[in-house]
């Protein structure tokens, strides 16, 4: 008999892996809702449960998990990306103007932005511009600047 358990709790488990790893794949959270109630169906094999208590298990905590949990997460995997809101996110400098601190050309410069030193570059290749030149940060690369002419 606890030959049978554990293989009952085996087979379980195996499924459960096999959801989770299917999530992996298809990226909805079915899957992995359905992989929780194959690892509550294993716990209740484990503890004991007939077949048939086990596969209610399973029954009651995959609707569960996609009724309340699924929908929760999918909002907050869904949720617009923010980062442009907080102060000193690269987007955010877009459209700024700045003043050249250290010679900026094609390559390399250094601007002041909204108090920050950042490294910059020219827009424009051949373009240049001195210390005390205002600019403006038409895009950020990585994390540098690219700067034009200000635009007024």
């Amino acid at each position: 008999m606890r030959t049978l358990v554990a293989v009952s709790a085996l087979i379980w488990l195996l499924l459960a892996a096999a959801l989770v790893g299917g999530e992996l794949l298809l990226g909805d959270l079915s899957l992995l809702m359905l992989g929780g109630g194959a690892l509550a169906a294993a716990g209740a094999t484990t503890a004991g449960a007939p077949t048939w208590a086990a596969a209610v298990v399973f029954a009651a905590v995959t609707a569960l998990l996609l009724i309340a949990v699924r929908p929760a997460l999918r909002r907050r995997m869904a949720a617009p990306d923010r980062a442009a809101e907080l102060e000193g996110g690269t987007r955010a400098l877009a459209g700024r103007t700045g003043v050249v601190v250290e010679d900026v050309d094609g390559l390399s410069g250094l601007v002041r932005v909204d108090g920050s030193l950042w490294s910059a570059r020219a827009l424009v290749v051949g373009a240049a511009f001195g210390p005390g030149d205002r600019v403006t940060v038409v895009h950020v690369d990585g994390n540098t600047a690219v700067v034009d002419q200000e635009v007024h």
